[in-house]
């Protein structure tokens, strides 16, 4: 996202086009395309060839006037070889096709990539389940779904392997500097010219910002037990007067009871962490930054970030009944 949001700003600048890249590419046509070719039942309709369309024709304009191309999206990591050679192939064709792929350590994606997926089913955490819907915890089950590990970046790998070769793979490590822009245009796609920029050298707070979301969780296990009439208060309204009802007799978040992942799901977390780290960097691990980095690290977030709110035994001790 703060990638995307920079080089749709940047890519007007004249700094840009310095760095040789194409400011013209219809990027938005390119986004809703990447999500339609993230879906396994990927079919062209006609709205979806013309973005395809207006893609390639920006393409080979960008081509004739001898411009390379930078476009970005977290929706393309495992598209199919079938589904890159039915859509982009014939666009791309025309250039030496490279893949960047972004390394977070696993300890600290994983709880970020269970907030994406639980926003987007929640529609920003405003939409309540349908019925008969499960509840989506971050536990050890999700942990342990065959589709969490494959949405990281060792499996974006493998699968872009069946399309490229693996020197056309790319892969910047943000733990190397948390400024992803300045690893980005300076290491990655040596844009020198961008690379300068005040924007770049000091850039705005990430965009993927995290939502503290133990009242909602109350509020969801709420609504799960009947308390809460869908068409009736509204998610976030009903996280608002949970909040409220806890600031009123003094308990803070941090007193909440909390569930927490194993000792042995902890280390299976530290373990695939540090496996992958030490296969894609083994210099880096090895360095002041890397493993003794991360032990620590690990040690300080992980109360944090791999505890959530005990909900059982807070209605064992509260009564919303009236609440909503």
């Amino acid at each position: 996202t703060t990638i995307q949001a920079a080089i749709d700003k940047d890519r007007k600048t004249a700094e840009y086009m310095q760095d040789n890249f194409c400011p013209f590419v219809d990027t938005d046509s390119f986004l809703k395309l990447s999500v339609e070719l993230n879906k396994l039942s990927f079919m062209p309709t006609p709205a979806l060839t013309k973005k395809l369309d207006v893609v390639g024709a920006d393409l080979q304009d960008c081509f004739g006037q001898g411009y390379d191309v930078f476009l970005s999206s977290e929706f393309l990591g495992l598209v199919s070889i079938e589904q890159y050679e039915r859509a982009f192939e014939p666009s791309f064709k025309e250039f030496e096709l490279k893949i960047v792929v972004g390394y977070r350590r696993f300890y600290d994606w994983l709880p970020s990539v269970f907030f994406q997926i639980d926003k987007a089913r929640s529609e920003g955490y405003t939409k309540w389940p349908e019925q008969g819907e499960s509840e989506f915890l971050f536990n050890a089950d999700f942990l342990m779904r065959p589709g969490t590990s494959k949405l990281y970046t060792d499996a974006y790998i493998d699968n872009w392997l069946n399309i490229v070769k693996i020197e056309d793979i790319f892969i910047y490590n943000v733990h190397e500097d948390r400024n992803l822009l300045k690893t980005l245009y300076c290491k990655i796609l040596d844009a020198r010219t961008l690379c300068k920029m005040q924007s770049v050298l000091d850039p705005p707070p990430s965009l993927n910002v995290g939502y503290a979301h133990d009242y909602d969780s109350i509020a969801l296990a709420a609504f799960h037990q009947g308390l809460i009439e869908p068409n009736g208060v509204s998610r976030k309204e009903a996280a608002k007067r949970i909040e409220s009802y806890f600031m009123k007799i003094n308990v803070a978040v941090s007193d909440f009871p909390r569930i927490c992942f194993t000792k042995s799901r902890l280390e299976e977390v530290l373990n695939k962490t540090k496996s992958v780290e030490s296969t894609l960097f083994p210099e880096f691990y090895s360095g002041e930054k890397g493993e003794i980095v991360m032990e620590k690290e690990f040690q300080k977030i992980k109360e944090a970030k791999y505890c959530s709110v005990a909900t059982d035994k807070i209605f064992e001790e509260h009564d919303f009944t009236d609440l909503f």
